[in-house]
């Protein structure tokens, strides 16, 4: 029997808005089912966007803040059974999302398969884990040494991208916004969700791609500095037995978090 179409929700903080079109174009490869995308970003979305897709398929949240605090307010407008984010340097594979959608059922998380590489990139770079990311291993606490601390177990799975049940995801809280990078609030949820017993359930393929530049080449500067900042916080939160109970968070925590990032955006 064909599984049942459900409304799957894209969210997307972008700086990048030039690259908008190209990426839901290569959703659209990938993804045939009920869509919509729920775009936050400081600037304009360039006016092809809505011409092609309209109204009911973009919804647009002007937000000056960090990266979490955006994707936090993009969840609390998805409408879809099921949520997911996006990056604006990642490209989606063909027909990807459609089998990983296959995966996607109620109390389960689908862990998504992903790259990063650039036209240019450096396969020695001591951060260069491209060859890796398409292993299983790679998704696991216990391949990352950064990630290991006394209370965040090595055989948990770790999430970057993922296909999750927005009732899911609501019921947690979302991200923690006392985050500023979307990689650190991503393991924190990881975490968290597996805590609170939720089965993760990866992808046998990858499913996307995304760009890769290491520490403060072009405009990665804030969130390279913001990765550091915020791991002292993981630290602190995942060796102290005091944090057990931080499963659930706010739902609305992003108010909580400057609604102008400084780090990018100046005071």
């Amino acid at each position: 029997m064909e599984k049942e179409k459900v409304m799957l929700s894209v969210i997307l903080p972008t700086i990048h808005v030039d690259k908008i079109y190209g990426l839901i174009e290569s959703f659209l490869s990938s993804y045939t089912g009920e869509w919509e995308f729920i775009i936050v970003t400081p600037y304009k979305v360039p006016s092809n966007v809505i011409s092609k897709w309209g109204n009911d398929r973009i919804k647009i949240i002007q937000d000056w803040g960090t990266p979490v605090r955006c994707q936090q307010r993009a969840l609390l407008a998805c409408s879809g059974e099921y949520v997911t984010r996006m990056v604006d340097d990642g490209l989606y594979h063909g027909g990807t999302l459609d089998v990983a959608m296959q995966k996607a059922k109620e109390g389960t998380v689908v862990n998504l398969k992903f790259t990063e590489s650039n036209d240019s990139i450096d396969l020695t770079h001591k951060d260069c884990q491209q060859l890796t990311m398409a292993k299983d291993e790679f998704y696991f606490l216990q391949y990352h040494n950064q990630t290991l601390m006394p209370y965040a177990p090595a055989n948990f799975q770790v999430i970057n991208f993922a296909i999750y049940p927005r009732e899911i995801l609501n019921g947690i809280g979302g991200w923690d916004c006392q985050f500023e990078s979307i990689a650190i609030a991503e393991l924190d949820l990881s975490i968290r969700l597996q805590f609170f017993g939720i089965k993760i359930d990866i992808t046998e393929g990858l499913i996307l791609s995304c760009g890769w530049t290491p520490g403060l080449d072009g405009d990665h500067a804030p969130l390279h500095h913001a990765f550091y900042a915020d791991m002292e916080i993981y630290k602190r939160i995942y060796s102290d037995i005091s944090y057990e109970n931080r499963i659930l968070v706010n739902l609305n925590n992003w108010e909580n978090s400057p609604a102008k990032w400084n780090r990018r955006f100046g005071e």
